[in-house]
């Protein structure tokens, strides 16, 4: 029910959201200052931003984010202001300029390659929302004091993991149509608050029309960016119009954390004593092998 109710508020919160800052809920008459706030990279990521030697382009924040929605917060925990960025269309991408009457504030700034973000108060918490399936999702959250005009380099830190499963074998002809959920306790939101994944847990949903060359050879893969979890498992259905439940198959569930890449390869079309095997991948982090 609460997730009913958080899924809900988002898609009434999208409607009736803005591209643009929201001058028009600051205080009339009050003196503002200018804040400008410039990604100048993202921690836990092996690609520095710059150039290499001779001058050669390494990386650039387009590379890693399409998307960077930045947030000011007052006092009574209220969105005063939300300004949204497109790689691609705003020309000065991953740079911020706001105007904010003296006070406290907690500035919020997300980046990712799926979607716009959106902040949902849930009572307890302000919720940090991207649409689902999510993608690569960068986070930074902090305190500014305004009185004067500031201006402040930030690093914004990954704040999920990667799965990918990939199956070894062909997927069977008769299929058209597969289906990956998580187990529904995997955190469903970012808590804002306490720069943390949320309490409140739901699935997240992959689905695919299959083509023949999905079914032609081996190496089907679905990819998954989620908030760790303790417990992170996969359910997988292959279905038609005339059967839903072509074939199902559960993976059990592995520890993620927060900027590791776990490799979940394994046969679709398997006995049961068969099974996946999980490692890391070394760009996201030290390899660890995890049998199950």
């Amino acid at each position: 029910m609460k997730l009913l109710i958080a899924a809900l508020g988002f898609a009434m919160f999208l409607s009736c959201k803005k591209d643009k800052a929201t001058d028009d809920i600051q205080p009339a008459g009050k003196k503002t200052y200018a804040l400008n706030f410039r990604i100048s990279g993202l921690d836990l990521d092996v690609t520095p931003f710059g150039l290499g030697k001779q001058g050669s382009r390494i990386s650039s924040l387009e590379d890693k984010v399409k998307y960077i929605t930045y947030f000011a917060i007052n006092d009574s925990n209220r969105v005063v202001r939300q300004i949204n960025q497109t790689a691609g269309v705003d020309v000065a991408f991953g740079t911020i300029k706001d105007k904010l009457p003296e006070g406290h504030y907690v500035i919020a700034i997300a980046g990712g390659n799926k979607s716009k973000f959106d902040i949902l108060n849930l009572g307890d918490y302000n919720a940090l929302l991207q649409e689902d399936p999510y993608g690569d999702t960068f986070f930074k959250k902090f305190d500014v004091t305004v009185h004067d005009t500031l201006n402040k380099p930030v690093t914004l830190k990954r704040i999920v993991c990667k799965v990918t499963i990939t199956f070894t074998d062909k997927i069977p002809a008769e299929a058209t149509y597969i289906a990956v959920s998580t187990t529904d306790n995997l955190p469903y939101d970012y808590n804002i608050d306490t720069d943390s994944p949320s309490s409140l847990t739901g699935n997240q949903f992959y689905f695919a029309d299959l083509k023949d060359a999905d079914k032609s050879k081996p190496g089907f893969v679905v990819t998954f960016y989620l908030y760790p979890s303790n417990n992170t498992g996969f359910n997988i259905r292959l279905g038609n119009p005339s059967n839903p439940y072509l074939l199902e198959k559960t993976i059990p569930p592995i520890n993620t954390k927060v900027n590791m890449q776990y490799l979940l390869t394994g046969p679709l079309v398997t006995p049961d004593s068969s099974s996946f095997g999980v490692t890391v991948d070394s760009k996201w982090g030290t390899p660890v092998a995890i049998p199950f």
